[in-house]
């Protein structure tokens, strides 16, 4: 397999068939995961900044807070609280299920545009692809992503509970708990490589069963079958192609920074525009330094998701190249082994 042409063949089709941009953009905003870090500092002497019990004690509480509290009565706000708590539980789980259908009918539509592209050569609208990709297909794509989730939780959850377990068993009996805990540890990092390396595979299987399921319209059992022999027959051109977008994601990832550098710089000066506008106007009718406040909270709640959204349109295309790759080199294989699908030319 030429994989050099499926890559500059993927580019082609990134820039010429922009209807699949919208797809990418909603892959990769329904992928997109961020971490967030938690710090604690302390100062010298082993003080701290969280307050002392004394300090706890000499805070006076307002007695318009007081008596607003004894107004409602506590076992109203509990009940409150857990009635929004449970709201935003709902939201949380709406938004999951939501995110989900639109990742896996984009993912769908996707490969469905990129390979009737290859066979007519027309592309295809928005419109016409989002009915390819609401189909049945999706929900076993949603399957298959499933079933290769669940084996490499599964190495990570179990031996980290049973670590626990031993630790907790064995920290009665003092002589053996250094070796428990060396050990423990050992065998923990062990399944964790094991993890990552059944992650990688399954991963990669995954893309070639998608395909079987969406092109091919296979059930998940027979798509699985399908799958791994075709990656089994070809695990050398697999595997190439595999640290070809491994490297290439890392060029991407390099290429980001100063993306992100120049989308954050236009992102301030947006924002500083909108804190003077809206603090000059909210002067108007709001007392100095309450409307540069009003500008300020504005100017961020624009600043955020316009950085957001924006560093997400750019992820999209990436997501539209990789998706195509995988497309064309599923397509390569095929007719490698003569399943009626054209080379590339």
């Amino acid at each position: 397999m030429d994989h050099l042409q499926v890559l500059r063949r993927a580019w082609d089709i990134l820039w010429s068939y922009r209807a699949l941009w919208i797809f990418g953009i909603v892959l990769a905003l329904t992928t997109a995961s961020a971490g967030t870090e938690f710090t604690s500092t302390s100062t010298g002497g082993g003080s701290s900044d969280w307050p002392t019990d004394s300090e706890m004690e000499s805070i006076e509480i307002p007695p318009e807070i007081e008596a607003w509290v004894d107004q409602v009565g506590v076992e109203q706000l509990i009940q409150a609280a857990v009635g929004i708590g449970i709201t935003l539980a709902c939201i949380v789980i709406v938004l999951v299920v939501v995110f989900s259908i639109a990742r896996f009918v984009a993912e769908t539509s996707l490969i469905k545009m990129v390979d009737r592209y290859e066979e007519t050569g027309e592309p295809l609208s928005i419109r016409q692809g989002l009915r390819l990709g609401w189909s049945r297909e999706a929900w076993r794509i949603f399957l298959v992503e499933l079933l290769t989730a669940l084996p490499v939780m599964a190495l990570v959850i179990i031996p980290a509970v049973s670590f626990v377990v031993m630790i907790v068993s064995l920290s009665m009996q003092g002589d053996l708990i250094v070796p428990a805990i060396v050990a423990g540890v050992l065998g923990f990092l062990l399944f964790v490589l094991i993890a990552v390396i059944a992650g990688v595979v399954l991963t990669l299987l995954k893309q070639f069963v998608w395909r079987e399921v969406v092109l091919n319209e296979q059930p998940v059992g027979p798509a699985f079958r399908t799958g791994y022999t075709l990656v089994k027959a070809h695990l050398k051109d697999v595997g190439l192609m595999w640290l070809v977008l491994v490297g290439v994601n890392i060029v991407w990832q390099i290429a980001l920074v100063p993306v992100t550098i120049i989308v954050v710089l236009v992102g301030i000066i947006v924002a500083l525009l909108i804190f003077l506008m809206v603090g000059s106007v909210s002067g108007v009718f709001a007392p100095v330094g309450v409307n540069w406040l009003i500008g300020g909270v504005t100017a961020v709640l624009v600043f955020i998701p316009l950085v957001i959204f924006a560093l997400v349109i750019v992820q999209g295309f990436f997501e539209v190249y990789v998706s195509s790759v995988w497309t064309l080199t599923y397509r390569e294989l095929n007719a490698l082994n003569g399943r009626n699908v054209e080379p590339l030319v």
